[in-house]
């Protein structure tokens, strides 16, 4: 199960857990691990996003001011 499916499960199982007819006690049970099971997933989501960005060259230099780079045509030179 994919785990955009499990999320609409558990958002399900959150919507119909008071019609359940279950004890009252049990709840405090219930929805707080339904609700980490729904947290789990979305930062699971997030986590995935981040590292889609996010490139993954790690031998790249941290800053690069460009000093080593012969000006662009496009660029205006300085006048010196």
């Amino acid at each position: 199960m994919s785990s955009e499916s499990t999320l609409i499960l558990f958002g399900f199982l959150i919507i119909i857990t008071p019609f359940l007819g279950l004890p009252f006690s049990w709840y405090s049970y219930i929805l707080p691990i339904l609700g980490l099971f729904v947290f789990g997933i979305g930062l699971s989501f997030r986590m995935r996003r981040y590292r889609a960005r996010k490139p993954h060259d790690h031998a790249a230099p941290m800053h690069d001011d460009g000093a080593d780079q012969e000006p662009t045509p496009h660029d205006p030179s300085p006048i010196a």
